[in-house]
């Protein structure tokens, strides 16, 4: 974890920890040395100020200036270094009336606390050591999760499971670069020679973790941002129909003319805890109509982006040349191929070309229960449990590990050819230096920005 000296010198921050918007309650939340005497500027109730018990709640009224009271509510402080910042902090729990709140934020600014940065609560707590960087990020994943997989993800990195998986790899690298500094500063004494075989079998112990993580990467970010699916086919097969009905909203227009849908349409939604982007497209097929292009050329472009796709034909007909296109179309893609339309009479067994097809029915909901499994299916076919495993949730996270798996395979490469310990221990502080950016250990003041600047206001 990082700790920066001086930092408790820095101003008082305040900001509404709650939407604004009417509800029961609404939080104020105060952090930074001035946050008690700020505080009791507007505190009176029955506790003196000075004799509230720390992580205790206490009923009091907020007064403005004047001497009028504002509002009763619930205040509770918490001492400097144990809250969630490690500074002074201070919640204030009034009833949820937006331009109440407001105006209690308004009149605590005016006494001298500065307006909140997004996230920058977080960026203290990270910042004074009580989390480290992963773990910050886990935060605001917690926060945005829409699952409860995408929940478990965000909690488990919040826990610091990640990171003690870092902190393991490092501890292992870093035994490692003393025993190669050692064998360069003290070369003449035979007890610090390395042999290749000694060395490649921790670099490679080391490249074994490394890709370990990276295997995580692609389920971890799934469940951020969600499968792509794009639903392609034929015009007039039931692509928006499907659409709508897994979306459980009319958001495509569904008519019986061919090529209806022009662009494409995009919706989040969830099957079984699973996160999918689902997104309609307009009808393959040859068209001199110039919109219709457009609709298919974005088509094109949504198959190319997709994860997954749904390959949709319609059984009410026979197979046309156009379902032979859309077949080799995505023959490179992850695909479900099934057939719509299969309330009698229908010609679903005549499509012998599509490999294990499900036959269903939009309009009657058949076996929509059994698409919703083979969907979720895609996402644990790739073998991890975000219950139980640690996952790489972003890129930024993937990206720094993926460096340090690259100085490790160089440092291999120069073992092999049997180059100077000097070189090998360039590449693993290279390794060193990308695992510590992970956690937060060596950080740019650019980088906190781009982090913090993505929560929201008041965590």
């Amino acid at each position: 974890m990082t700790a920066t000296s001086g930092y408790n010198q820095r101003s008082t921050i305040v900001a509404l920890a709650t939407p604004l918007g009417e509800s029961a309650i609404g939080v104020l939340r105060l952090s930074g040395k001035e946050a008690f005497s700020l505080a009791e500027c507007f505190y009176r109730g029955r506790t003196p100020w000075q004799k509230i018990v720390p992580r205790y709640a206490s009923l009091g009224f907020f007064v403005d200036p004047r001497g009028e009271v504002l509002d009763e509510g619930i205040w509770i402080k918490y001492p400097s270094p144990a809250s969630y910042t490690g500074e002074d902090m201070v919640e204030i729990m009034l009833h949820g009336n937006p331009w109440l709140l407001l105006e209690a934020q308004r009149h605590l600014i005016a006494a001298g606390a500065q307006p909140a940065k997004p996230g920058e609560f977080t960026e203290r707590a990270y910042l004074n050591g009580k989390m480290d960087l992963s773990q910050a990020e886990a935060v605001n994943d917690l926060i945005r999760a829409h699952t409860r997989l995408a929940k478990s993800a965000a909690l488990s990195q919040l826990q610091g499971k990640l990171s003690h998986v870092i902190e393991q790899i490092h501890r292992d690298l870093l035994d490692l670069l003393a025993r190669v500094e050692a064998a360069i500063d003290h070369s003449d004494i035979e007890e610090t020679y390395l042999s290749q075989e000694y060395l490649l079998s921790h670099l490679q112990k080391l490249t074994h973790a490394l890709e370990n993580l990276l295997h995580t990467a692609r389920a971890g970010q799934i469940l951020r941002l969600g499968i792509k699916v794009a639903i392609v086919g034929a015009p007039n097969v039931g692509k928006s129909s499907l659409f709508n009905l897994l979306a459980q909203e009319d958001r495509a227009i569904v008519t019986d003319i061919p090529g209806t849908t022009r662009d494409t349409l995009e919706v989040e939604i969830q099957i079984k805890d699973v996160p999918f982007r689902l997104i309609d497209t307009a009808g393959i097929h040859e068209s001199t109509d110039i919109v219709e292009q457009e609709g298919i050329r974005r088509s094109q472009r949504a198959i190319d982006m997709a994860d997954l796709c749904i390959a949709l034909f319609d059984g009410s007909r026979p197979p046309t040349e156009e379902d032979t296109i859309i077949v080799n179309l995505l023959k490179d893609k992850p695909c479900l191929f099934v057939i719509n339309k299969v309330e009698e009479p229908h010609y679903a067994q005549e499509y012998t070309f599509l490999p294990d097809p499900l036959w269903i029915s939009v309009k009657n909901h058949w076996h929509i229960d059994t698409l919703h499994e083979k969907l979720a299916a895609f996402y644990y076919s790739m073998g991890y449990n975000p219950q139980a495993d640690v996952l790489l949730t972003n890129q930024r996270q993937e990206t720094l590990v993926r460096q340090a798996h690259d100085a490790i395979s160089q440092a291999i490469q120069e073992t092999l050819a049997n180059t100077p310990e000097e070189y090998i221990a360039h590449h693993l502080f290279k390794a060193k230096h990308a695992l510590e950016e992970i956690v937060g250990k060596t950080t740019h003041e650019a980088l906190l920005d781009r982090i913090f600047s993505q929560f929201c206001i008041g965590k």
